[in-house]
């Protein structure tokens, strides 16, 4: 009594629900294919990138593979690597999108967000393509040093209101009073009850994962609505030179159960005189 539901998928999108690569393949030279809304109102690729099914987001989009700037340790040649790089480089598997566990959460997920918070976001709009494109601005991810790893480094100068990208990761419910999260753990912004969705890009995510903590960032995050789904996007609150590293504040909540590197507590306390 339930199959009233699935018939709405369309095809395509019905065929990467089930994995048929066969289909798919069979598919996806048809614009009227690629391109049909299922009906929750999003095509076959779209369904493909928020599920984590990589061997059909392939099928459907060959050749589009991301190409990342990384500046390691003891060198000053950047090298410019791709996603299956990047995996055995950092040991994260690179994401383009947001990653759900699968599609019932990610239908639940729609659900829950409330209708007037749609409306409030629909400024954001205008970001929509990017979303879709899973666009990140021209950036290094560069060694810094044994305290704090890695951080993120712009290659071109920045407008105020300049968008970095999408903070993407796994999509995960966990309690609201759970304090065992991961550091990269940023809050969705959907609560329900006693729980909180949470991204975690630990092991999976793109070049965000990396910007570093500031008590003076020049990025900030917004949150853009785009049928039901919520985005965390980072911009630039100020201009920014080329070269420089780009951070934001992590918030009181994430140093609560955390000890800051002392480079952080010296900084917080001169900004506190």
């Amino acid at each position: 009594m339930f199959f009233w539901k699935y018939e709405q998928e369309t095809s395509l999108s019905a065929a990467i629900l089930h994995d048929d690569l066969k289909t798919i393949k069979k598919l996806c030279g048809r614009k009227d294919h690629i391109y049909a809304k299922n009906y929750l109102g999003f095509d076959a690729l779209e369904i493909a990138y928020y599920l984590g099914k990589q061997e059909c987001w392939e099928i459907l989009k060959p050749q589009s593979k991301h190409q990342i700037k990384v500046l390691p340790p003891n060198t000053n040649k950047v090298q410019v690597i791709d996603e299956e790089e990047f995996e055995n480089f950092f040991h994260v598997r690179y994401l383009s999108h947001l990653k759900f566990e699968d599609y019932k959460q990610f239908k639940k997920v729609l659900k829950n967000c409330p209708s007037a918070l749609r409306q409030f976001l629909k400024r954001t709009h205008q970001y929509k393509r990017e979303i879709l494109e899973g666009f990140v601005a021209d950036v290094t991810i560069q060694w810094i040093d044994e305290v704090l790893g890695y951080g993120l480094f712009t290659n071109r100068d920045l407008r105020e209101g300049d968008l970095v990208g999408e903070y993407v990761g796994e999509v995960q419910r966990v309690h609201r009073f759970h304090r065992h999260l991961s550091e990269y753990c940023l809050q969705y912004p959907l609560k329900k009850w006693f729980s909180i969705y949470v991204i975690d890009s630990a092991f999976q995510g793109n070049e965000l994962r990396f910007i570093n903590h500031s008590y003076e960032p020049n990025l900030v995050p917004k949150v853009a609505a785009d049928r039901g789904l919520l985005h965390s996007l980072f911009f630039a609150n100020q201009n920014i030179s080329r070269g420089a590293q780009l951070t934001w504040n992590y918030g009181e909540d994430f140093w609560s159960s955390r000890e800051p590197p002392v480079e952080i507590k010296l900084n917080a306390k001169t900004q506190r005189r």
